[in-house]
């Protein structure tokens, strides 16, 4: 349906003289005025065009103006509608008032002024109804935008609060030195779920542990490893990712993933968490022959 920039205005009448008369008399008005001699050139006219403002005569054969105005509705609710009519009609006036909505009617014969003012008044009803008919369209957009932004809000908020409980969890596991094994492979657990990993693995102190249990690496992970202990660095290809955990200079273990991409802005708080468990465990590891090596300093004394 075509829009333009200057209103659109129809008159539909079945007599010439009086689309004659409306023409002369609003030929100074900014509008694109149409005009049909018939209810059915009208209905094509506004399935091809929308109209802001449309002006029917009540009495016309064929179709009537109520039974046009009936039609024209169903083809552009939002236009702004009005009839022409005599004193005769004014049943028929009625009835399209009430019936139709019809925002006001015109006696025949008009005021040029008269005409003029009313259809410059309905097209300001026309422009006020077209903006609140945007600005509702509008508020729709917006509250679905802010309704798709709480939804990603409250997911990112869950994902964050899971991921607290989890690392807190994980440090009252580390508090009451629980079994090493069942720290990293919570770790490995949550760091895969939350970088979206299929499998993460940790090697560390000869053993190799999983997000889903103990394995063993062979092939490109274990090269991977491998570098990754003698440089000190990370190391990826697109066979997977290295991430060597390093304290004090002292490579400590290697976190590995098949996934050559790893999110570091999401691994890092677990890789911090995963280097922290690794320290307490070779830490314990090393309390035994730390308690040897004081019992022979004390004996010497």
């Amino acid at each position: 349906m075509k829009e333009t920039m200057n209103p659109n205005v129809l008159f539909v009448d079945d007599e010439i003289s009086i689309l004659k008369a409306v023409k002369r008399c609003l030929r100074d008005l900014d509008i694109n005025l149409f005009v049909s001699e018939s209810g059915l050139e009208g209905l094509e006219t506004m399935a091809s065009t929308q109209m802001q403002v449309v002006v029917a005569d009540i009495r016309m054969p064929h179709m009537n103006g109520v039974q046009f105005l009936r039609k024209a509705r169903k083809i552009q609710p939002h236009a702004v509608y009005m009839v022409l009519s005599g004193y005769a009609d004014i049943d028929n006036v009625l009835a399209a008032v009430n019936t139709l909505h019809v925002w006001r009617f015109i006696t025949k014969p008009w005021q040029e002024t008269e005409l003029q003012i009313a259809v410059k008044n309905a097209l300001e009803l026309a422009i006020s109804k077209a903006g609140e008919k945007r600005l509702k369209r509008e508020l729709v957009q917006v509250s679905a935008k802010l309704a798709t932004l709480n939804k990603t809000l409250e997911h990112r908020v869950a994902k964050r609060t899971h991921t607290l409980h989890a690392r807190n969890e994980i440090l009252q596991m580390m508090i009451a030195d629980m079994n090493v094994e069942k720290i990293i492979e919570r770790i490995c657990v949550e760091m895969a779920r939350e970088c979206h990993i299929e499998r993460l693995f940790v090697d560390f102190m000869e053993a190799v542990f999983s997000n889903s249990g103990r394995c063993r690496l062979d092939g490109d992970l274990a090269r991977l490893c491998r570098t990754a202990r003698q440089t000190g660095a990370t190391v990826n290809d697109a066979h997977g990712c290295a991430i060597p955990l390093i304290r004090d200079n002292q490579t400590l273990g290697v976190c590995l993933s098949e996934d050559p991409v790893l999110d570091h802005s999401k691994a890092k708080g677990w890789i911090s968490l995963l280097t922290l468990c690794l320290i307490q465990a070779r830490s314990m590891q090393d309390a035994p022959e730390l308690v040897e090596t004081i019992d022979r300093l004390l004996e010497a004394f």
